[in-house]
């Protein structure tokens, strides 16, 4: 008479404990491999509880096994959650305790379950995150009756009979009787496994540096502002940096009309002590009201940290490859056509009121005629992308305004607010067939940018203070000429004023190596250096230094961002670690990363799933000063 009863809705947790069980015997019938060097848990104190150690013959810890059952495809992202949870702790522990872990040490996780009881998804991110992956129905071709349905009914009896030893049982029948085929198959798969060349169980090789990642929280934000800086001359920064006031000095007015125009800060007017108002600068600062961090916002602050030097030297090669731009840079160069600020608030205070007047009146033909007759604007003529470049201002302040009134911020890529030539009768006259609808609306949001307009052609410091920004020149207006501007400034994988000084360290630290991918072309994959590599995820730049195939990328991501760009990049990391497995070709991940990171993102990225280097802009930035012997980069 048993002496106690299972309970079915536990049934599951027991299953999952009869496959510990199974795996540990499992792994004793491993050749070379003694029961003794098989075991639950890591030989010294460790809030980690593992499911299966495998130690080398020395005593340190060579495999440690991470075991999940599951049959609910439904909700087997709920299971893939916690296999990574403890997947990431193993690795921490190993790099707090690296004295009790073997040069080939490596984590093997190991799922049971139903061929159809996990998501295909999320079979593929436990591969890619927690890889190697061995998922048994696959392995054996049977699901997990036919593999433990035995050891869960030795598990069963144990357990019911009152003794709290089930799994160990387990462990002890398997480790001590004969293996069916489908056990076989499944001690082969994981034989193979700990034979495979990956990433983190290869042999350590003196080329290749010990994983490098931030120790502290990060929070720079530098990619959205050097986007928009190559919008604004040398002298300009300058006098920013050295906080001249805008009502004394040229350049530092300069500086603040052209980041009121761009929704990166304000006039304020306050009483001067000598009498008479003064009117002083504000920039944007990514913070609510209540002085809390706004990831979501933009910051036109965090940039002033750099170094002078190095941020005008950026700038400068930044901006240079809008000149003659390739097919690569065209989009950038286009992109500084935003910085005109005198030609496009000229152009816009001759053409508009009478494109607004005709629109009220309903005198489409007039409506079309400004379009069709609009004049085109190009950079400032001191910026290497004059005469590579232009837009029509006319243009894309009427598709924007059309897309503001009717809420759809698509209509700008569908009649093309971005069009570098004047509008052709067609395409003025589909505009027209979305405007009609709304021309009061789009009249009188286009009226009330003039005011603005004007301010900021003749620098009137005072009125800009106190008007209203228009809807046209806010970002928060997602369907605004603006917020369109900014986005394409900032994101712009191949314009990217980050990927040159990544590119200059990577120059630096491995001379002799030839990369492809930026600055030829926008990304490149693995394949590129690594013969029968299949793998299709982009790196910005590949190399080979001696055998090892070097990937290295920038990324800028924003804690709102975080969870899902995270995923991107353990995804690309993963993906290049199973090419390693395949190929047998050792690689080194490098990130240079922008943005934030927060305590916990900087554990995940300690855990060992990311890239094998982490570094910070200011710490490349540093590393690339030390390298060239400058102290700065130039």
């Amino acid at each position: 008479m048993p002496k106690r009863r299972l309970n079915e809705r536990a049934r599951g947790k027991h299953i999952g404990h009869a496959c510990e069980g199974h795996l540990r015997g499992l792994i004793s019938h491993l050749d070379g491999v003694c029961r003794a060097q098989v075991s639950r848990q890591l030989p010294f104190d460790t809030p980690v509880d593992p499911d299966a150690v495998l130690l080398s013959t020395g005593g340190r810890i060579r495999t440690v096994f991470v075991v999940a059952y599951w049959e609910e495809a439904g909700s087997s992202h709920k299971k893939m959650h916690r296999t990574r949870t403890e997947y990431r702790e193993i690795h921490r522990v190993r790099q707090a305790q690296p004295v009790h872990f073997d040069p080939s040490f490596r984590i093997v996780t190991v799922i049971y379950g139903t061929d159809t009881g996990w998501k295909e998804q999320i079979l593929v991110d436990l591969a890619n995150q927690c890889g190697p992956l061995v998922f048994v129905p696959r392995v054996t071709g049977c699901d997990w009756t036919s593999i433990v349905g035995s050891a869960y009914r030795t598990y069963v009896a144990r357990w019911e009979a009152g003794f709290a030893d089930a799994r160990e049982h387990v462990e002890q029948q398997t480790a001590g009787s004969a293996l069916n085929a489908d056990d076989y198959a499944l001690l082969e798969a994981i034989q193979t496994v700990l034979g495979a060349r990956v990433r983190r169980g290869r042999p350590v090789d003196e080329r290749i540096v010990a994983t490098r990642f931030p120790d502290a929280p990060v929070s720079t934000r530098y990619r959205q502002a050097l986007g928009l800086l190559s919008l604004y001359r040398d002298t300009e920064i300058r006098a920013r940096l050295a906080r001249r006031p805008v009502g004394q000095d040229e350049e530092a007015r300069r500086f603040a009309l052209r980041s009121v125009f761009l929704d990166m800060g304000r006039f304020q007017e306050k009483k001067s002590i000598l009498g008479g108002n003064e009117v002083s600068f504000v920039p944007r600062v990514a913070v609510e009201d209540d002085g809390r961090y706004a990831p979501h916002r933009p910051d036109f602050v965090r940039w002033e940290a750099m170094d002078q030097d190095a941020l005008c030297g950026l700038l400068g090669e930044h901006r240079g490859r809008t000149q003659n731009p390739t097919r690569v840079f065209m989009g950038g160069a286009f992109d500084q056509c935003a910085g005109n600020l005198e030609a496009i608030c000229a152009e816009l205070r001759r053409s508009l009121p009478g494109l607004v007047q005709a629109a009220r009146r309903g005198q489409w033909n007039k409506v079309k005629a400004a379009l069709s007759s609009a004049r085109l604007t190009g950079p400032e003529p001191w910026h290497p992308a004059a005469g590579f470049a232009m837009m029509c201002p006319l243009w894309a302040f009427t598709v924007g305004a059309t897309a503001i009134a009717r809420n759809e911020r698509g209509l700008r890529s569908r009649h093309d607010a971005r069009r570098q030539n004047r509008p052709s009768a067609q395409e003025c006259s589909a505009l027209l067939h979305d405007l009609r609808g709304v021309a009061t609306g789009v009249a009188d949001i286009l009226a009330e940018a003039l005011p603005f307009l004007e301010a900021l052609q003749d620098g009137d410091l005072a009125t800009l203070a106190r008007l209203a920004r228009p809807r046209l020149l806010a970002l928060d207006e997602p369907c605004s000429w603006l917020a369109d501007v900014y986005n394409t400034l900032t994101t712009n994988s191949s314009h990217n004023p980050l990927n040159g000084l990544l590119g200059r360290y990577l120059r630096l630290r491995f001379p002799d190596t030839e990369w492809h991918g930026w600055p030829s072309r926008r990304t490149v994959a693995a394949s590129a250096v690594i013969e029968g590599a299949d793998g299709r995820r982009q790196w910005g730049f590949v190399g080979i230094d001696g055998e090892i195939v070097v990937c290295a990328e920038v990324k800028s991501v924003t804690a709102n961002n975080w969870g899902n760009k995270s995923k991107e990049l353990y995804d690309r990391v993963g993906e290049l670690q199973r090419v390693s497995s395949v190929t047998g070709r050792p690689v080194r991940s490098i990130l240079m990363f922008d943005g934030d990171l927060s305590r916990d993102a900087l554990a995940e990225l300690g855990s060992g799933i990311a890239h094998d280097e982490i570094w910070t802009v200011d710490d490349i930035l540093a590393e690339c000063g030390a390298m060239s012997g400058t102290g700065v980069v130039r």
